[in-house]
């Protein structure tokens, strides 16, 4: 009993913080304005990647990729750096990233803040992600909640 009181507790602190996660994602992309960025530059680093097994996490040698894309907002320009992918093995050519130098890319510009500007549209996991994965939470600690409850 306390153990199912404990989850149905713990699954509404997580449906909260999606919640109040979601409103921020959603306050986020209406102050927002959509707009066209183009890459810059491409840029690689040799890393340590982690991969996730059955046995716990394993890392291997992996090149990141970072591209410098340049918009303009409010008659400036800024420019933001953003994730471009990784590829197994150190030495990756640059011809692996995710994006080209010379790319038209979406971005998601907050009007009061635009060197917080995102690559990608209000869709994106960068934006929703963090309350998907509360609501998630929340809903599989529901269910265990209800399951134990009714084997017993």
């Amino acid at each position: 009993m306390i153990v199912r009181m404990l989850l149905r507790l713990l699954a509404g602190i997580a449906l909260v913080t999606g919640l109040v996660l979601g409103a921020h994602a959603a306050r986020f992309v209406a102050k927002s304005e959509r707009t066209e960025g183009v890459v810059e530059r491409i840029d690689a680093r040799d890393d340590r990647c982690n991969r996730s097994r059955k046995h716990g996490k394993r890392k291997y040698d992996c090149t990141r990729y970072t591209a410098a894309i340049r918009f303009a907002h409010a008659g400036r320009d800024y420019t933001v750096e953003v994730g471009a992918g990784k590829h197994k093995g150190h030495g990756q050519p640059l011809a692996n990233a995710d994006l080209r130098p010379g790319q038209r890319v979406p971005m998601l510009v907050p009007r009061d803040a635009p060197q917080d500007a995102l690559h990608g549209t209000g869709a994106s996991l960068r934006v929703w992600g963090g309350a998907l994965l509360a609501f998630l939470f929340a809903a599989v600690l529901a269910f265990v909640s209800f399951v134990r409850n009714r084997s017993r």
